[in-house]
């Protein structure tokens, strides 16, 4: 046998081996995110549902009922989001959640944190549209998981984070989100007016 080819035959079979591999990798990691999404539905069913909705029927168009946390690094809560269409007419919403600042025990600001970074890396949930008829209203997860870092070399400290919560009428501005959603943002350009906070304790 020609040893080129021999040798050619070995690498295709690795090749198609770690090919194998990463698809088989690909759907456990797909299962998992699903399992994952689903176990978030049944947490909402069992803890957190009940508080939305008296807080809904209270008066309150958009609410958080659970919006702190304990977490350590990398550990995650999920927040949920309850946002009630009050609009007179069936409309779809956009979500926009944004880190806002981090502060140590002392209460003094941890000015490494790079808000995109950890907004990118912390942070899991869909923006939207939200399709939600008239009067009904919908619980959207947001899911903060604690990283090992607040920006690219900076180690994440003890402390406390805030992160800012936005919804828009996707009807009236579209699904980009209006404006920042950080305190200078213009509130008028948000469903209620409002900037919503979750803050997650890093022990």
């Amino acid at each position: 046998m020609d040893k080129r080819g021999f040798e050619l035959s070995i690498g295709f079979f690795v090749i198609l081996i770690l090919t194998v591999i990463i698809f088989a990798g690909s759907l456990w990691f797909l299962r998992q995110f699903y399992t994952t999404t689903e176990e978030f539905r049944q947490e909402l069913d069992r803890d957190t549902e009940a508080q939305l909705v008296s807080l809904i029927r209270d008066g309150n168009i958009v609410a958080i009922p659970l919006n702190k946390a304990r977490l350590s690094r990398g550990k995650g809560a999920t927040f949920w989001l309850g946002v009630q269409n009050v609009l007179g007419r069936n409309s779809e919403f956009g979500v926009s959640v944004e880190f806002s600042k981090g502060f140590d025990a002392q209460e003094t600001e941890i000015m490494e944190t790079s808000p995109v970074y950890i907004t990118n890396n912390w942070v899991l949930y869909s923006p939207g549209p939200h399709a939600i008829k008239n009067n009904d209203y919908q619980a959207i997860p947001i899911r903060v998981v604690v990283g090992d870092s607040i920006a690219d070399n900076a180690p994440t400290p003890q402390g406390t984070y805030s992160f800012n919560v936005c919804v828009w009428d996707v009807s009236q501005y579209g699904a980009t989100p209006p404006g920042t959603c950080d305190a200078n943002s213009d509130l008028s350009v948000w469903y209620t007016k409002k900037i919503y906070k979750i803050f997650v304790e890093v022990p």
